[in-house]
């Protein structure tokens, strides 16, 4: 499996994400294997987030001509992906069963530039909310407005 990358702690369990992409659910008594993931095809995990009452955020890079970030969430019974793995994407944070996803869109894409964009993901069903385009409106901020604290 690797060496240990990163381990949380998980009620009676340690989930231990290991060196290579693997996580691992071990009971803490007996030292048993309780659940194991399919490789999350990164070098290193960098992060695992407990997201609701049974999924992980687990965040990861590979490295190469450039270092690329990955981001995958998984079940925590199983460790069964319930999001597919998605490339330059941060989990932002989670709420009852949904989870706020960060998709940074650099590495990667076409020749255009797309700019950020958040979305949900259902952490039950996995379905993924439309894309929110963080693109600042140039029109909703006048110019003739004064910075926050200052008075025109």
């Amino acid at each position: 499996m690797g060496g240990v990358d990163f381990a949380i702690r998980s009620g009676s369990d340690i989930v231990i994400g290991c060196n290579g992409g693997r996580v691992v659910r071990i009971d803490v008594a007996s030292g048993r294997i309780r659940a194991q993931s399919n490789e999350f095809s990164v070098e290193q995990i960098s992060g695992i987030a407990p997201l609701s009452s049974c999924a992980f955020g687990v965040s990861g890079w590979s490295s190469g001509a450039i270092i690329v970030t990955y981001a995958e969430i998984i079940g925590c019974k199983r460790l069964n992906q319930i999001v597919p793995k998605r490339m330059d994407t941060s989990v932002l944070g989670s709420v009852s069963d949904s989870a706020v996803l960060d998709d940074m869109r650099c590495n990667g894409r076409p020749g255009v530039y797309r700019p950020a964009t958040i979305f949900r993901a259902d952490l039950v069903t996995g379905a993924l909310s439309p894309e929110v385009d963080l693109t600042r409106n140039p029109i909703g901020t006048p110019r003739t407005s004064a910075p926050p604290g200052r008075v025109p």
